[in-house]
């Protein structure tokens, strides 16, 4: 390893894996003062942080073919299996093609059906004037969207019971198997690595029944028909259910809690900026019919609203840290990075980096005015990363964040419960709060 600057405050035997759980964003985001590239322990391994958009850039597109998913990746294929969130450089390809057909445009604005008719019937069920816990909605809100998008109606009897029991536990444990010295648990009789691994085969279990219902169906609009219908490369053969299964598992867990996480954090910055909330109540209220779906393309009549999310991702990033590894000695910047090192960036540290962004901890949707994402380096805003591992899911989610605040809006006003304590953000697989108590206020109340 080359003599790269270490991160001060390591400790014996747990190097920085403290600073990384107790205080990971002020610890990353110091680093960019460091250097380009700065070296941190995790345990008895050393792992570089990259900090400079270009590199990072570099990592993920023009020297892609140099690096594989890291460790943090091999942690959650233990839930995940080989689906193409956690599929390596070889297979990523392969994976993409299999969910390809599930996310053209017009499969889409199939989704955004069952989006606009979960999003209305949660805004429906709040009541005015009481303090609710949205983060609470939020996560149950996605959690739905996402299986009635994935298997529509063929959801057996407790079996998305079991999804609910079991993903928030995964999830948990594959963050805290990223940064913690523990780097081999299986075996071990630690609480928290039994909880993980009866979690993996709990998720796994619900999702193979959910698989077969939808091969016995054999029809509908969702997601997982168009995936069983897909064949192995270069040949005719359909997909194995195993397959099919770990396929879903990526989808279920990308849209699941990002969704949720960024939503929380974006209705919380709602509240605090009424005026923010205004005109983005007129951008929807003149541009689309509150009672029909949005369609993918709608979202180019509503700069506003994209400009809101674009903010939300950008200073409340859901994927806060990720993991490559060199699977060769590669170039990096001021270094020559041995074969098998781990790499770790921080989207969220890029995003609130001063020489970008002004007052890059103020929430500003008008800055996407002034600066659109191209003008950007590369590397500089990444929420859905870049190249050839950008999220499949991207207008996906676009469409389903802009529906749920449209829902949300159309009917609510939002505070924060001056009783309540402040929300927090949590770091885990997703930077995320720890709750959000609001309470609701219908417009018409206040005069609107």
């Amino acid at each position: 390893m080359p003599e790269l600057p270490m991160a001060p405050g390591r400790l014996p035997l747990l190097g920085h894996a403290v600073r990384l759980v107790r205080s990971p964003m002020p610890f990353l985001e110091s680093l960019a003062g460091i250097a380009p590239l700065v070296r941190v322990r995790l345990g008895s391994g050393t792992a570089l942080v990259v900090t400079e958009p270009a590199l990072v850039h570099d990592v993920l597109v023009r020297k892609a073919s140099c690096f594989e998913k890291g460790e943090q990746f091999e942690n959650a294929r233990v839930i995940l299996g080989n689906g193409v969130l956690v599929a390596g450089r070889e297979d990523h390809l392969k994976h993409r093609r299999i969910l390809q057909p599930a996310f053209q445009p017009t499969a889409i604005d199939e989704y955004g059906v069952i989006m606009h008719r979960e999003a209305v019937r949660t805004a429906e069920s709040w009541v005015a004037g009481e303090c609710r816990d949205l983060q609470r909605d939020l996560d149950e809100l996605s959690l739905r969207v996402a299986l009635a998008t994935l298997f529509s109606g063929i959801l057996p009897p407790g079996v998305s019971d079991e999804v609910r029991r079991w993903l928030p536990v995964a999830l948990k444990g594959v963050a805290l198997r990223a940064v913690l010295p523990l780097r081999r648990w299986d075996g071990t009789r630690l609480a928290a690595a039994t909880r993980f691994h009866r979690s993996g085969v709990g998720l796994r279990d619900a999702v193979d029944a959910l698989v077969e219902s939808a091969a016995a169906s054999g029809s509908g609009a969702n997601m997982m028909n168009k995936i069983l219908d897909a064949t192995e490369e270069g040949t005719r053969r359909r997909i194995s259910s195993t397959q099919a299964r770990d396929e879903a598992l990526s989808v279920l867990v990308a849209a699941y809690e990002t969704t949720a996480s960024t939503l929380g954090s974006l209705l919380l910055e709602l509240g605090r900026n009424p005026r923010v909330e205004q005109r983005l109540f007129r951008e929807l209220t003149e541009n689309t019919d509150p009672s029909q779906p949005l369609r993918a393309a709608d979202l180019r009549h509503l700069p506003y609203a994209l400009a809101v999310v674009q903010e939300a991702l950008r200073l409340h990033t859901p994927g806060w840290f990720l993991m490559r590894r060199s699977s060769t000695e590669v170039e990096l910047g001021p270094a020559v990075v041995p074969r098998g090192t781990e790499v770790i960036f921080s989207p969220q540290a890029l995003h609130h980096a001063p020489s970008l962004f002004r007052e890059p901890h103020r929430f500003n949707p008008g800055r996407w005015a002034d600066t659109p994402v191209k003008s950007l380096p590369p590397g500089s805003y990444i929420p859905f990363l870049e190249g050839r591992h950008q999220c499949i899911g991207a207008h996906y989610a676009l469409l389903e964040m802009v529906t749920i605040l449209r829902a949300v809006c159309m009917r609510w006003k939002l505070r924060p419960s001056p009783s309540a304590p402040r929300p927090r953000h949590v770091f885990r697989t997703v930077m995320r709060l720890n709750a959000l108590p609001m309470t609701v206020t219908t417009r018409e109340h206040e005069g609107e």
